[in-house]
């Protein structure tokens, strides 16, 4: 009978498909970054520690699986079992343009940090775009320096920045600087930049925070319909169906901080439209709103803060000390939210809605206030209300872990690696 390179025996009964299947299996358990043993492999995913063996024979041939070191011994006693990670040559690169700061990092695929720098953005943002990439080539450079040969194994980059993103590749325009232009061919600079990077992808900030949090929490969201809402500087999100990102036609799926929610409002919105949703919740029209509540100047003296000062935490503590502007506030801000929600669900009808970043804390009036204002809908039962629920990890953190996932997820779909 004839043999395949691993020594296998081809027959119908294990065909080339199978194996490669076993392939994906076996080296979707090393995502995680972390490193495990064969009897680890076998307890979860049911493929036997013979097959694993082979599996990973050819994923150490190949370099990208390394031995690294022996793991504990059983309740038993034993031989200690060896240990298997991603190698840690290759490198992935991410860069966060974030509002008032960049952040630009270095990771390893098994996701070790190599370096890490912030730059004021006032300092890049002061020129043109070619003055921008010098300012990052320059600082990715500091970070190569920081492990030999980083650049050289350089597999992929991700950009993530605020604004709407084409096809992973074109910003519309730039938040942070006019003199931009608009339609920037973003990817195609960082390729003419870095040409050692087999892959480069550029999305929008709020998407990447969201598979943040559905790939830290795949457990528990991988069969549901969620949104995700971003809440920074401004109000934007995604819609995930059992793990997967829904796309639209134009790119623009996800901006519902300009949703329309008070025509009546004359707080303006940087879309050009007044009352949308993003433009009810910023700080300044907060402020705006409880500056002539009665209580007002006992709220700012227990703040020991201005008004110009004050935010949605500040609301929310107020509410907690018995402020009486705090509470019509929060009361305000949770309608918004409810209706807005609402108006989604409409056209989506999600399971569950997920606030991150800065309304992620809010409290039980909030909550309260929230599904009263859902529960007037009389078309609605109890039961089948979405829920509200919160992830309060750093924006930051959670925009690192959706832009290295997003990484991950196109190195693992190479079908190259398990032939």
């Amino acid at each position: 009978m004839k043999k395949d390179m691993d020594g296998e025996i081809k027959t119908a009964a294990k065909p080339f498909t199978l194996k490669i299947q076993n392939r994906k299996t076996v080296m979707s358990i090393f995502n995680d970054g972390l490193p495990h043993s064969i009897a680890d492999i076998s307890l979860r995913t049911g493929v036997s520690r013979q097959t694993i063996t082979k599996a990973l024979d050819h994923f150490v041939r190949s370099g990208l699986i390394t031995s690294s070191g022996k793991g504990d011994s059983t309740e038993t006693g034993g031989k200690k079992p060896t240990l298997f990670q991603l190698a840690a040559e290759k490198t992935l690169l991410i860069l966060l343009l974030r509002g008032k700061e960049f952040h630009i990092s270095l990771y390893t695929m098994n996701l070790q940090e190599i370096g890490s720098e912030t730059l004021a953005s006032e300092i890049v943002l002061a020129n043109d775009f070619s003055s921008f990439m010098k300012s990052i080539r320059e600082t990715a450079d500091r970070l190569f320096r920081l492990r030999k040969g980083a650049e050289e194994s350089l597999y992929g980059i991700a950009v993530v920045t605020p604004g709407i993103v084409e096809d992973n590749e074109i910003l519309r325009y730039s938040l942070f600087n006019d003199s931009w232009g608009r339609n920037i061919p973003v990817k195609n600079y960082f390729q003419e930049a870095f040409p050692t990077a087999q892959y480069v992808f550029v999305e929008n900030i709020g998407k990447m925070a969201g598979f943040g949090t559905i790939a830290s929490q795949k457990h528990k969201y991988s069969s549901l319909r969620i949104v995700t809402v971003y809440t920074y500087h401004g109000i934007s999100g995604c819609f995930f169906d059992k793990g997967n990102l829904i796309q639209g036609a134009n790119s623009i799926i996800g901006e519902f901080g300009h949703m329309v929610i008070d025509p009546q409002s004359s707080a303006t919105c940087k879309c050009g439209k007044t009352g949308c949703f993003e433009s009810l919740t910023r700080n300044d029209t907060i402020q705006s709103r409880i500056q002539h509540a009665k209580d007002i100047d006992d709220f700012l003296a227990y703040m020991q803060k201005p008004l110009s000062k004050i935010n949605f935490n500040d609301i929310v503590l107020g509410e907690e000390q018995g402020f009486q502007c705090c509470r019509t506030e929060l009361s305000t801000l949770a309608h918004y939210f409810a209706q807005t929600f609402f108006n989604i669900a409409t056209v989506y009808d999600p399971d569950v809605f997920i606030l991150q970043g800065n309304f992620s804390s809010y409290n039980r009036h909030f909550i309260d206030e929230f599904y009263k204002y859902i529960s007037e809908v009389n078309f609605l039962t109890k039961d089948q209300n979405f829920r509200l629920e919160s992830d309060r990890c750093s924006l930051i953190e959670l925009e690192l872990s959706g832009a290295i996932h997003a990484l991950k997820e196109h190195f693992f779909s190479d079908e190259l690696i398990y032939r």
